[in-house]
């Protein structure tokens, strides 16, 4: 009866790392893409002022249209990952 026990120990320490580790894992979707593809390219052009409109002109072969980069740019402002100043520039927002 022992042994049982024991092999149920296992079983459970096993599911609790998994989970655990699983935890910190984001699934690859071409939304989590085109938002690293956002941030990557406001990185590059830190001299610039870039508005929504030159965000979609520098990624308009990865988004399917105008309305989807505007969407998860209002998604990323709302999630307080980007800022828009009142002249519409985009600012990447450094976590404190």
């Amino acid at each position: 009866m022992g042994g049982v026990y024991w092999g149920a120990g296992i079983a459970l320490k096993a599911g609790e790392r998994l989970y655990t580790s699983m935890q910190d894992t984001v699934p690859v979707t071409d939304r989590n893409q085109l938002i690293d593809r956002i941030f990557a390219y406001i990185r590059a052009k830190p001299r610039e002022t870039l508005n929504i409109r030159d965000v979609y002109k520098g990624l308009w072969r990865h988004a399917r249209s105008s309305k989807e980069i505007k969407e998860i740019v209002a998604d990323m402002i709302g999630a307080d990952q980007l800022c828009q100043k009142s002249d519409g520039t985009l600012i990447i927002m450094e976590p404190k």
